[in-house]
């Protein structure tokens, strides 16, 4: 507890991981790994339950969580389909889908072939719950930016 009485925590479970050093290249129903989550200010994993080898964040106790996802697909055709272009699942049902609801439109929904999409969520898990992305549509490439494809979370 904090000197004016409020509650403090510390090494609450957290993390930032970004997608760095190689594009992934996805098809539908395929898990995005986010594969840079530590080393620098903007990527950490508090207590290691981000894995970037899985792409899944296992919540290591029953409370309220929440997630911020924000995808850059790269090489995408004009007038691709890239409407809620990821899904967000808890163990294997999906919870949420991204935001955007959009054909790919060069100089209108994306810029250079670069079309953006994200994910806000708080969810309600139990220990040992796993939280991960999957992508909904066939040949598509994550962009290899860990400041623009990230996968965060922490519990509130």
């Amino acid at each position: 507890v904090h000197i004016n009485g409020y509650q403090t925590q510390y090494n609450v479970p957290s993390f930032r991981a970004g997608r760095q050093s190689s594009t992934q290249s996805v098809n539908a129903n395929d898990t995005i790994i986010f594969n840079q989550a530590s080393g620098s200010i903007k990527h950490f994993n508090n207590g290691n339950h981000y894995s970037t080898s899985t792409g899944r964040f296992t919540a290591p106790k029953d409370g309220v969580y929440s997630f911020w996802v924000l995808i850059i697909f790269q090489n995408v055709v004009d007038n691709t389909n890239m409407a809620d272009s990821f899904d967000l699942f808890v163990n294997n049902t999906q919870v949420a889908y991204s935001s955007r609801r959009a054909y790919a439109d060069d100089g209108s929904t994306m810029q250079s072939h670069y079309f953006t999409d994200w994910l806000g969520c708080t969810l309600k898990l139990s220990a040992n719950d796993y939280v991960y992305c999957k992508n909904k549509f066939n040949s598509q490439i994550i962009h290899d930016n860990d400041t623009y494809s990230t996968f965060q979370g922490f519990l509130v």
